[in-house]
């Protein structure tokens, strides 16, 4: 009898399995129906040790599947929930940055795009940690894309601007909030 969280890891599992092959809206559709029975609890709700969300990088996981299915509304709002956790949990947005940078530049913030993810890319860089294998395909997909929409000159100052960022600003830039009544 697996709890909540189990189950979400292990479809987390799954879901990145399917992505590295291919098959995104098959990923997609495993978050939905692990969503839909475990829903992701509200961000800043204090939580009973028992109820802990979780590292959030499941929830990443996750978000990079409705990303990728073209669910882009779906993504951005697990993606927000899955920064709130992984930087509670590791004290860095960076893990959910890499793959956010694809949903800025998907929404023609290239700019932002090119600051997030270089970002994320001087922190592996910095820890000695390395990105999960569909975030190193999310990569070979954004840096061609970004290349087409900048030219090199201005992705470089883009590139060297993003690696000066603090995790809070580069995480605040990913996902500004909102003002009441925008």
């Amino acid at each position: 009898n697996d709890s909540p969280r189990e189950e979400k890891s292990a479809t987390a599992i799954l879901v990145d399995f399917y992505l590295a092959s291919g098959q995104v809206h098959e990923a997609a559709a495993m978050v939905s129906d692990e969503l839909s029975r475990h829903p992701i609890p509200p961000v800043g709700l204090p939580e009973r040790s028992s109820e802990r969300s979780g590292d959030g990088l499941s929830e990443r996981i996750f978000a990079t599947a409705m990303m990728c299915a073209d669910r882009l509304d779906e993504a951005e709002s697990i993606y927000r929930a899955a920064l709130f956790r992984v930087r509670r949990s590791i004290g860095s947005g960076a893990p959910v940055l890499y793959d956010a940078a694809t949903l800025l530049a998907r929404r023609g913030r290239v700019d932002d795009a090119a600051r997030v993810w270089a970002y994320a890319d001087a922190f592996f860089a910095r820890t000695g940690r390395h990105p999960r294998f569909v975030a190193l395909l999310l990569r070979d997909r954004l840096l061609p894309l970004l290349a087409a929409e900048r030219p090199a000159e201005v992705l470089s100052r883009l590139f060297g601007g993003g690696r000066q960022l603090t995790d809070d600003a580069a995480c605040a830039l990913a996902f500004p909030v909102s003002a009441p009544g925008e």
